[in-house]
């Protein structure tokens, strides 16, 4: 029975170690638990999770409904969820949600500690039905709520301090990325309004009010418009709140104030990948590789954005160009090898990676090419024999 509820809560790992309170016990809630394993767990291929926890299902809303909307009896549920990354690894973490409407309330909060995350989400049904005057704030509702349950959340190795916005710390390490180092060393601004409201938007991230960051950041910047920074942390808090729109307009914003900086459309290209938002980043890498085209980072961050997109040809090309101007193979060669496979160039991808894993033998990397080419059905002995060299 636990096996099939596990399964209708979408989860299509092996279930054990289940036990359960006395049904009998009418007095008292029910209580069961079970323990959980899946090898496969979506989408650690890369390096992002999904949050695990209860699904919270609610009823859509027909575009042309026009009687209230039954919820049911009030009720709440609440899912804590706790994910221990593989060592080297930890989350990004998400921003926290406090929804809050007459009919219902979802609120989750987040918080990582090296490499753990802990997920605590609750949904408050507070109504039997939603009043048609209100379905527009229910259909925004639900939307949020989703967005929250579905996202992926990224992750990145240790070794590289981050700061509140998901970019590397203001300690600036020795190994920092140039263009991270541009963005956090551009200059204050002339306005001490803004530079104040700027500081106040760091102190509300560190109190995991991003809320209220956005707020303050958007009071820098109309106190100063030319206040690149400001837009660029702008920028960066509404991408990761998944207000995709407002957060490349603020990246616009602050390309207009700077147009000489290189490192603020990477920013954005780099921003919108962590969302997931393949397809937005395209442009932003194609736009940027004309602009410079002396830089590898352009076409080897529009490869892997056109590999999550499955244009695997265009991949291939992108890929072998940005090593063309200097990208390094050991960084870039596993994905150009997975591209050759995935577009049905199977002999010539299964070359790439075995050179690539002879220059790295890492366990991580000698299980992702085993998985890529079983899953092209390529050098099925090979890939045998990778895996069993772990």
């Amino acid at each position: 029975m636990a096996q099939q509820i596990s399964y209708a809560f979408g989860y299509a790992g092996t279930v054990s170690d289940v036990s359960a309170s006395t049904p009998e016990a009418i007095g008292e809630p029910f209580h069961f638990s079970y323990s959980y394993n899946r090898k496969d767990y979506p989408d650690w291929s890369n390096h992002q999770f999904t949050v695990p926890g209860l699904p919270f299902y609610l009823p859509s809303l027909k575009d042309d409904a026009n009687y209230p909307l039954w919820l049911g009896p009030p009720f709440e549920t609440v899912s804590d969820s706790k994910v221990e990354l593989p060592t080297g690894y930890k989350p990004r973490m998400p921003a926290n949600v406090d929804l809050k409407y007459d009919f219902a309330e979802y609120h989750a909060s987040y918080n990582q500690d090296q490499g753990v995350l802990t997920a605590k989400r609750l949904l408050l049904i507070k109504l039997h039905e939603v009043p048609v005057a209100e379905f527009d704030d229910y259909r925004a509702f639900l939307k949020n709520l989703q967005n929250d349950v579905n996202q992926y959340v990224q992750t990145a190795a240790y070794g590289t301090p981050l700061n509140a916005w998901g970019t590397p710390s203001p300690s600036l390490p020795p190994a920092l990325p140039p263009s991270l180092r541009a963005i956090l060393e551009l200059p204050d601004s002339v306005s001490p309004d803004a530079n104040r409201l700027a500081a106040a938007a760091r102190d509300e991230i560190a109190k995991q009010n991003p809320q209220e960051a956005v707020s303050s950041l958007y009071r820098a910047v109309s106190a100063d418009p030319k206040f690149t920074r400001a837009w660029v942390a702008l920028g960066q808090l509404l991408l990761a709140q998944k207000q995709t729109e407002a957060g490349v307009d603020a990246f616009h914003k602050a390309m207009t104030a700077d147009p000489g900086q290189r490192a603020i459309p990477k920013i954005l290209g780099w921003g919108l990948m962590g969302i997931a938002k393949y397809e937005e980043a395209v442009p932003v890498w194609q736009d940027y590789m004309k602009a410079h085209p002396d830089d590898a980072d352009g076409p080897t961050n529009l490869g892997s954005c056109l590999l999550e997109l499955k244009r695997y040809s265009e991949a291939v090309a992108a890929f072998e160009a940005g090593i063309k101007i200097g990208a390094d193979p050991r960084n870039w060669k596993s994905r150009l090898g997975f591209a050759y496979l995935r577009s049905g160039q199977i002999e010539t991808g299964a070359a790439v990676l075995q050179e690539y894993v002879e220059g790295d033998s890492k366990p991580l990397t000698l299980n992702d090419v085993a998985y890529e080419l079983a899953e092209a059905n390529a050098s099925l002995p090979k890939a045998l024999s990778t895996r069993s060299a772990q």
